[in-house]
């Protein structure tokens, strides 16, 4: 049996896949089920300019398949860099902190001179805990070992 799975990008589905080709890697560990692997293209879907989280739901339902994924190029980690500088140099108005000074002239532009000349290496995407807008229902997950039933 195949499994169906739908892409998010920033919360909007952008195409459903077949989980079907095989993973030598799942082979070469000895597992039964290899074909699990699967391939999309999203470059119609990415602005480089933009951090963007992209999760992989099963088909038809809010459950995740996988943890969810942050894509951040080049350019969006120099924009976040710059949009953090934007947001501690307000601050600096409100209160005179010699640690948010030192960060706002010191650190974030030496980041950011990095960046620009490709000194830093660039990590493209994160795995990270899914961000959840869903209710505050509770999923509960109830382990059941063997042999732990002794009586």
């Amino acid at each position: 049996m195949n499994l169906k799975l739908d892409i998010y990008i920033d919360c909007q589905k952008v195409c459903s896949v077949v989980a079907d080709i095989s993973r030598q890697d799942l082979k070469d560990a000895g597992m039964s089920v290899s074909k699990c692997g699967f391939q999309c293209d999203l470059s119609g879907f990415i602005d480089l300019t933009k951090t963007q989280q992209v999760s992989i739901k099963l088909h038809g339902t809010d459950i995740d398949a996988l943890p969810s994924l942050v894509i951040q190029t080049h350019t969006a980690q120099i924009n976040s860099l710059l949009m953090l500088q934007r947001i501690l140099k307000k601050d600096l108005d409100k209160a005179d902190d010699l640690g948010l000074a030192w960060l706002n002239r010191e650190v974030l532009p030496g980041l950011i001179d990095e960046l620009r000349l490709g000194e830093t290496p660039v990590s493209k995407a994160t795995f990270l805990p899914s961000i959840s807008t869903k209710s505050s229902t509770v999923d509960i997950v109830i382990p059941v070992y063997k042999g732990s039933m002794k009586r």
